[in-house]
């Protein structure tokens, strides 16, 4: 009977993997899932259970009940699960089912972000992989032009704006069924740059001399900040040995944040 059962699983496997339609998706799963799969049968039956994997090995499992439970830690791609049913009276049957084990998914909301305004931004560092479908939210007052789209674009809210920053959050959601394939997330906080100036003015001490000097001050923005005077950059902002008159500034951060503006030194 053991030889008939053997010759039986092989030619039913045969016509299974040689004809369309011979078995049908029972579930779809992410690799490092544990399933749990049961077939209904006559009392007292024993039951033979084997894998296919996606290059055609077949494992003999070692459950000889009604239920087998499965770590699914191999290779991605479609299982065939196969049982041989034997009841008490030495009869016979076979139950196949394709089991599709996929990679799980991956999102990354992209690096923390500095912007200089609050126009709309576009997420255009996120990525993601191996997902059927994705989900952007805010823990803000903004919107998303499209929250189901990889790379959106966000308009940031009044409170957004008012509190200076908002954290976006991606889930990414896996081809397995529900339980065998938990989400991935990722999350990105953007920062608005308050960059500031409060410059030192010196001016001349006597008419007609060449005395004055600025100190360009920066606050609010990313450290460090590139000071400039009239298309003179001095790392540390001081700028001596000037005249009366008027001088244009910029100061950028390391966000790329700039602010600009001009400074007048006066003479008696």
């Amino acid at each position: 009977m053991t030889r008939l059962r053997h010759i039986l699983l092989t030619l039913l496997l045969a016509v299974a993997f040689g004809a369309a339609g011979q078995t049908y998706v029972i579930d779809s799963v992410c690799v490092g899932s544990e399933r749990h799969y049961r077939i209904d049968g006559e009392a007292n039956s024993t039951y033979a259970w084997s894998l296919t994997d996606p290059v055609g090995t077949i494992t003999n499992l070692p459950e000889t009940a009604d239920t087998v439970t499965i770590l699914w830690n191999g290779a991605v791609g479609e299982y065939i699960l196969s049982v041989i049913q034997t009841s008490i009276h030495g009869c016979d049957s076979l139950e196949l089912g394709t089991i599709r084990v996929f990679d799980i998914p991956v999102a990354d909301a992209g690096e923390d972000l500095v912007l200089c305004s609050s126009n709309p931004y576009t997420l255009i560092n996120a990525t993601a992989s191996e997902f059927i479908s994705l989900l952007w939210t805010s823990n803000g007052d903004g919107s998303f032009d499209d929250a189901t789209l990889l790379n959106p674009t966000y308009t940031f809210g009044p409170s957004d704006i008012s509190l200076g920053t908002v954290t976006l959050t991606l889930t990414a959601t896996g081809f397995g069924r529900e339980g065998s394939c938990p989400p991935a997330e990722s999350q990105v906080t953007i920062t608005f740059g308050d960059l500031q100036t409060d410059n030192l003015i010196t001016n001349v001490s006597c008419y007609g001399l060449s005395d004055g000097s600025v100190q360009l001050v920066a606050s609010g923005g990313t450290e460090p900040y590139t000071f400039e005077l009239e298309g003179i950059v001095h790392a540390d902002g001081l700028y001596e040995g000037y005249a009366a008159g008027d001088y244009n500034f910029t100061i950028t951060d390391a966000s790329g944040c700039t602010i600009s503006g001009t400074v007048t030194i006066t003479q008696p």
